[in-house]
């Protein structure tokens, strides 16, 4: 078919197809409008519910920012951010009793830091926490007006932790956590070796990144139960557990099943090839048993770890996760 054919066959065609065919792009057209226009209005409705979702949620206290003001005193700062609480309408007073530099602190968290995937992450060398950074301790006392916000008041302490403007000198909060977190209290488990449905091992879930966790125990026996290598269940004095893993610890000892009353577990959490954290667990037998009996055994987590261990609410078990919680600002 040529060219004049084309045309020849396009003029037999009725005007009144096209038209139709123009009133149907009219109407198509005057649809896609109005669903655009509904779209438009149906954004415009949820975002002035997100925002009015938002202010209820800080009208009750339901999240609750600091108020700093970077200052070249890191207790200023501290200062400024506390008593900005007094600023707020569901605040009935604030007082700061007690707010100074912990140097042991200091040390002890920025030896926590240095090197690990935080510090990397933040561009925190280890020369740059040397020098410009801190940590602030803080006692101070605030009431709230219960009508208006759900957050518990008293007496509050707090460990702030601080970095410096390298090139304006000030002083800002990164993080803060309270002084009772870096370990956390004792956590309960029930040794039942006769009752067959429950599992007769400590479980330890960590809730944090990491790749690998090497872990060692004095007494009894490290198991990880949920990595079978289709033989048997890898399980020692010493133990390498992959990502998203939990360890177990049993009162069994491997080589003769004797009943253990204690035991101190060392562990190190890796990400890659790179330390980020380490850590020990006291395990005591709070009652009197043998291997045929139940047990209640109790666990604590050593201070200085950077970690802190909580009892599990889903499972039996500890949950072990970082002991700081970040800073809103």
């Amino acid at each position: 078919m040529n060219a004049s054919h084309i045309l020849d066959a396009l003029g037999t065609i009725d005007d009144k197809y096209i038209i139709e065919a123009k009133e149907r792009s009219f109407m198509s057209t005057t649809k896609k409008a109005r669903s655009m226009k509904r779209t438009l209005a149906l954004v415009a409705v949820i975002a002035v519910l997100l925002t009015l979702c938002g202010f209820a949620a800080y009208q009750l206290g339901w999240f609750d920012p600091w108020l700093q003001k970077p200052s070249a005193d890191p207790v200023q700062t501290v200062q400024s951010a506390i008593e900005g609480q007094a600023g707020k309408e569901y605040t009935v007073s604030v007082r700061v009793d007690e707010i100074k530099v912990d140097e042991d602190e200091t040390a002890r968290v920025a030896a926590m830091y240095s090197g690990s995937e935080l510090a990397q992450a933040r561009g925190w060398t280890d020369e740059y926490l040397a020098k410009h950074f801190v940590v602030v301790y803080a006692d101070y006392y605030v009431e709230y007006d219960h009508t208006k916000t759900f957050m518990d008041d008293g007496h509050m302490q707090q460990y702030f932790y601080l970095t410096q403007d390298t090139e304006t000198g000030e002083w800002t909060i990164s993080d803060n956590t309270s002084p009772d977190t870096s370990a956390a209290s004792n956590v309960v488990w029930e040794y039942e070796p006769l009752l067959s449905s429950k599992l007769p091992a400590f479980p330890f879930q960590f809730d944090l990144p990491y790749s690998t966790i090497r872990a060692e125990c004095d007494t009894g026996t490290l198991i990880g139960y949920q990595d079978h290598d289709g033989t048997a269940y890898p399980q020692g004095k010493q133990l390498s557990l992959p990502s998203g893993s939990t360890l177990y610890w049993t009162p069994q000892a491997e080589e003769n099943y004797k009943y253990e009353p204690s035991v101190e577990i060392t562990f190190t959490i890796y990400d890659e090839d790179e330390a980020t954290f380490t850590g020990a667990i006291s395990i005591q037998a709070e009652t009197a048993g043998s291997a045929s009996e139940t047990v209640v055994y109790s666990a604590v987590l050593k201070e200085g770890s950077g970690l802190s261990m909580t009892q599990a609410t889903d499972t039996e078990g500890a949950v072990i996760t970082v002991a700081f919680k970040p800073l809103e600002n």
